[in-house]
């Protein structure tokens, strides 16, 4: 997702989240051997609350991302994620 990003420059920040984030992406990526994950967030403000807010251009950006991303897949290489769970 980063050099999809720089490629189309479509700005991002990144952290790194060492174990269990809430999501079941920390479970994708150690699950029977692990896969390939991406865990994607946008920053808002009063999380769980009736008026969440988030930047729009925030939101269209990652929009951009995502739709830049699943596109650049056919160029990627996915045989890691067959085989691992192949083997299971």
């Amino acid at each position: 997702m980063e050099v999809v990003a720089k490629a189309n420059s479509i700005p991002y920040q990144k952290r790194g989240v060492p174990s269990r984030s809430g999501t079941d992406a920390w479970a994708l990526q150690v699950l029977r051997g692990g896969t390939i994950s991406g865990l994607v967030s946008i920053p808002n403000r009063y999380m769980h609350s009736p008026n969440e807010i988030i930047s729009l251009n925030d939101l269209e950006n990652l929009g951009l991302l995502l739709a830049a991303t699943v596109r650049a897949l056919d160029k990627s290489d996915l045989k890691h994620n067959v085989e691992v769970f192949r083997k299971f």
